[in-house]
């Protein structure tokens, strides 16, 4: 027998249908989630504006603070390297976008983007390097 208000492991807590979720919003709920419950504060997701589950890269600043490297200047070298690889991500998808439905010129890093393959058998029809986006975790540790 459970103690009052206590709730067996196998079963979804009594407020999990509190406020119910749209299936169309899955996608962005389980991102927002990840960003709030499981991303540090010294961890930047890289990600798609318009599909959230689309992480192109997570960068991970924790082991300069380990390191001893002090907050102010992790948060500077986040902030440069945040830039430099969104800039990165923004001329890896121009370069899928150029290649349309051809994707035998594509690299490693190319193949690794998550929408490498659908943009390439779909032929994109617009670039999409204004729609990425960075987000630092809200956890601290």
């Amino acid at each position: 027998m459970l103690p009052a208000g206590a709730a067996r492991a196998d079963q979804p807590p009594a407020h999990a249908d509190a406020f119910p979720c749209p299936a169309g919003l899955e996608p962005q709920v389980r991102f927002w989630r990840g960003i709030f419950a499981e991303t540090s504060i010294h961890q930047v997701v890289l990600h798609d504006a318009l599909h959230l589950d689309k992480v192109y890269k997570v960068l991970d600043f924790r082991p300069e603070l380990e390191d001893g490297v002090s907050p102010a200047e992790v948060d500077r070298l986040q902030r440069i390297e945040t830039d430099l690889e969104l800039e990165r991500i923004r001329a890896t998808l121009l370069r899928l976008h150029a290649l349309g439905p051809n994707a035998e010129g594509l690299t490693a890093e190319e193949r690794a983007i998550p929408s490498a393959k659908a943009s390439a058998s779909r032929g994109a029809t617009c670039p999409r390097w204004s729609a990425s986006s960075a987000r630092k975790g809200c956890r601290s540790s």
